[in-house]
């Protein structure tokens, strides 16, 4: 492999449980003299790295990283929506109500210099939406505030309230996430999407660089299944090469990663069964050749584990490797 000289530093990663998926991202990383960062969902990569155990940390995704009061609430009614699958109506409200928070500290869409002020957290929306109760005169305006409680509720955690971790030092050092401790899917979800959003906030800051940073995502269909992950993954995927972050996606479906394979240059399909699936990567491997098209099809579904199959983009050779 020889990612500089490809069109970007995403790699996916395809196969049924078992197949030896989390084994290759152990051996790309090890083998690879890059620095990382990995999401571990379940406790697996017993890599050289700084180790966080997620469960006991905290962090603030009213955070601004860098960007306007109001674009980062946009981001964060879209990230709740995903989760909770709340109404567009009540998306916008969401969004106007942290809006209004950020401006309760003092955090205005006018005035870039506040942007750097202390932000607001989820218990902050709570307080201001108590004193919105207060203040309404219609049944209309009250059910609008009520239906959206639950959530902020919810989210009002210590979970959810400063910055406990300088996120902009994961960057910096090689680092594992253990998320296997973290037990409620929308928590773990909200951590997840805010530091990658941290990510290409850095990104923009930071600006154009060489290749400096792989970024592994075990678990993927856990943030495509969301819109906001989906769309948040799409856009990473297409912006982060020019400034020198890689991707490496893990994911038992190939369902939920074709839209980011155009902008992918490996992607490695090891045991796969189902026929849709099998179908598709062949095609996407194999090419238009009929023959190697049926050679990879009747192949895919009896691989042992660790056994791969890839296209070498660079000599155009399709592959089959061993993860040792």
């Amino acid at each position: 492999m020889n990612l500089e000289r490809n069109k970007n530093f995403n790699i996916i990663i395809v196969g049924g449980s078992g197949s030896g998926k989390s084994h290759l991202a152990k051996n790309i990383i090890r083998k690879g003299n890059f620095h990382f960062l990995i999401f571990d969902i379940h406790g697996e990569y017993d890599v050289n790295a700084k180790r966080i155990d997620v469960s006991k940390i905290s962090i603030n995704p009213l955070s601004l990283f860098g960007q306007s009061p109001r674009q980062r609430a946009l981001e964060v009614a879209y990230m709740i929506k995903s989760i909770f699958n709340l109404g567009s109506l009540q998306t916008i409200d969401l969004s106007n109500i942290i809006v209004d928070t950020y401006g309760e500290k003092g955090i205005f869409e006018d005035d870039k210099r506040t942007w750097n002020l202390p932000p607001p957290n989820f218990r902050d929306v709570l307080m201001l939406l108590e004193k919105k109760k207060k203040l309404v005169t219609t049944s209309q305006e009250l059910n609008k505030i009520q239906s959206l409680e639950p959530y902020i509720y919810f989210l009002a955690t210590n979970t959810f309230m400063d910055n406990s971790i300088n996120l902009y030092d994961l960057i910096s050092d090689d680092y594992v996430l253990d998320f296997s401790k973290v037990t409620i899917p929308e928590i773990k979800y909200v951590i997840i999407e805010t530091i990658l959003r941290s990510i290409l906030a850095y990104m923009y800051i930071s600006g154009q660089s060489n290749f400096r940073k792989m970024i592994v995502i075990d678990e993927a269909p856990f943030i495509l299944s969301k819109e906001s992950g989906e769309q948040l993954m799409e856009r990473l995927f297409a912006e982060s090469r020019k400034f020198g972050f890689g991707f490496i996606l893990i994911s038992q479906s190939v369902e939920y990663v074709r839209k980011l394979i155009p902008n992918t240059s490996y992607v490695f399909a090891l045991n796969i069964v189902d026929p849709t699936e099998i179908d598709f990567i062949s095609r996407l491997i194999g090419g238009q050749d009929p023959d190697i098209f049926k050679a990879i099809y009747n192949s895919l579904p009896k691989l042992e584990r660790g056994l791969i199959i890839t296209r070498d983009i660079l000599r155009d050779e399709i592959i089959l490797v061993r993860s040792n």
